[in-house]
């Protein structure tokens, strides 16, 4: 609700300008910082860093959202679109297995959806008919923010990793979606040690209780 410029780095994808596009912010409001030098503001508002573990986090981070054109109709109850978040294309996290645990998901009627691959349109219209978003955890669940009604969504979680458990519940909970999770395993073999691994009786077993 801001009437005022907005600051962003030098080099920002094309795709987050056509984000802010979607939500008002045309490109005559838009300052791009010069990193060369030092900019200088009679009046300035900075948000607060929207996550859990720095104390006090901003509530309704993601309202402006809410305000979008074209929301789609709630789907009918059990119509929904079921897509599963692939990150088989994203190296941070990388969950060993996850061609066997994304075959789990297909056989169940899921969509498999690479998040980074969409443009926001895309993210709008696809998102805007889903009932289910489940997937291992990643900034795709930010995607929940486009359906149209409450969704459901479960995440498998990277072992060891609460805050990444408590980000999932601020997006979430700010989506207004009900969630359920799993742990994954450490992948003792792997040689990169972010990667990890998650049964597939068990991710199988959760499907079946959600």
């Amino acid at each position: 609700g801001l009437d005022c410029p907005v600051v962003v780095r030098q080099g920002i994808k094309p795709a987050f300008l056509r984000m802010l596009g979607a939500l008002g912010v045309g490109p005559e409001r838009i300052i791009f910082h010069d990193p060369r030098g030092v900019s200088l503001f009679p009046r300035l508002y900075a948000p607060s860093w929207p996550l859990p573990r720095r104390g006090q986090p901003m509530s309704g981070v993601f309202d402006v959202y809410s305000a979008l054109a074209g929301r789609r109709s709630p789907p009918a109850p059990g119509a929904g679109l079921r897509i599963y978040l692939s990150r088989e294309g994203v190296e941070p996290r990388r969950l060993a297995n996850e061609a066997e645990i994304r075959a789990v998901f297909e056989r169940r009627g899921f969509l498999v959806v690479r998040a980074e691959s969409l443009t926001f349109e895309q993210s709008q219209e696809l998102f805007g008919a889903a009932s289910v978003v489940a997937g291992p955890y990643g900034s795709a669940f930010l995607n929940l923010i486009h359906t149209s009604a409450p969704a459901l969504a479960f995440a498998i979680m990277p072992p060891e990793r609460r805050d990444y458990l408590e980000e999932l519940a601020l997006w979430v909970g700010s989506a207004g979606a009900r969630f359920g999770y799993l742990f994954g395993k450490a992948a003792p073999a792997a040689t990169d040690q972010a990667r990890w691994t998650a049964p597939r009786d068990r991710v199988e077993a959760a499907l079946d209780e959600l």
